[in-house]
């Protein structure tokens, strides 16, 4: 890795690959930091993993102590600015969001959302919008959903039973330089 006059960090396309191809990551590219949640055997917890790429520093930062469930399925995203984390209970049917308030800081994850998703199964948070909408996917993919500022479902579009379905993806900028990609706009 190097960093350039304007601190922004280009990672090695090898380590790239690395991280992409062999860890099972939903990664956040956030805060000078790449992050992903992972299984530690040891503990038999969750824990988040990051890499600081100022500091080219790895680091676990726990979980929130009140999650009322252990989350068997989970996911990381940015809410309203700040690192989140998203627990989906398939027995309540519900998703908790908490926010990391003070980065790095295990003591400030706070509890801000708990979503009811009886009319939309399986959704997974992946956007907030300036107003305050959520937008995530769900069955794996196969559809969006937008809850508006009031936590209600606002629309809502599958292609699950459709045959000529379609795959949606949603473009963040970012710092890192990916490969093949040597010119600088």
């Amino acid at each position: 890795m190097e960093t350039k006059k304007n601190n922004t960090v280009y990672i090695p396309a090898e380590l790239i690959a690395q991280i992409l191809l062999n860890l099972p990551v939903k990664s956040l590219i956030r805060f000078k930091a790449i992050h992903w949640i992972c299984f530690r055997r040891d503990l038999l917890v969750k824990v988040i993993v990051v890499f600081d790429l100022m500091e080219r520093k790895l680091f676990e930062v726990n979980l929130p102590n009140d999650l009322e469930h252990y989350p068997a399925c989970c996911g990381l995203w940015v809410f309203e600015g700040f690192l989140s984390i998203w627990a989906l209970s398939y027995a309540k049917h519900t998703i908790e969001i908490w926010v990391m308030k003070d980065y790095k800081l295990r003591s400030s994850w706070t509890k801000t959302l708990v979503l009811l998703i009886d009319d939309v199964p399986n959704f997974s948070p992946i956007f907030s919008t300036k107003s305050s909408d959520m937008i995530g996917t769900t069955y794996g993919g196969y559809g969006l959903v937008k809850y508006n500022d009031k936590r209600q479902t606002s629309e809502y579009r599958s292609f699950y039973n459709n045959r000529h379905r379609c795959e949606v993806a949603v473009y963040t900028e970012s710092l890192l330089s990916l490969p093949g990609d040597r010119e600088q706009v």
